[in-house]
């Protein structure tokens, strides 16, 4: 069980480090002493000393910091996942040298669908 809060250790002093640094809670203290609280590398001594103590006087006391952490980058990889070709569908990526030669690096298309793709894109073109 100790690897499990040293894991949870972790995970809060990063959700303790960026509530102080970068969350719109801690913002007023941000600007009065913007110096200080601005700076994570600062801010992550701190958060480490106070998650360190919570877990000497109360070991799940940081189990709900962690976990908020675990949620965010849960969320974070979810909306990269989203946005990643596999849930979009088939791309075309065209590379453009200095002298404005294109070069077509990948393409999901067989080359008929490849070749009126690229007719509706030049029609798009022209038209606009």
């Amino acid at each position: 069980m100790i690897y499990l809060h040293a894991i949870a250790l972790i995970f809060s002093v990063i959700r303790l480090t960026e509530l102080a640094a970068i969350d719109t809670l801690f913002a007023r203290l941000r600007k009065r002493w913007p110096g200080f609280w601005t700076c994570p590398r600062c801010v992550s001594v701190w958060a480490g000393m106070a998650a360190t103590a919570l877990y000497v006087w109360f070991p799940f006391g940081n189990w709900p910091f962690a976990l908020s952490m675990l949620d965010i980058l849960y969320n974070i990889g979810m909306a990269r996942f989203a946005t990643s070709s596999l849930i979009q569908g088939r791309g075309i990526v065209i590379d453009i040298d200095a002298k404005g030669d294109a070069r077509l690096v990948r393409a999901d298309l067989q080359a008929p669908e490849l070749a009126l793709t690229m007719r509706k894109i030049a029609d798009a073109l022209e038209r606009s």
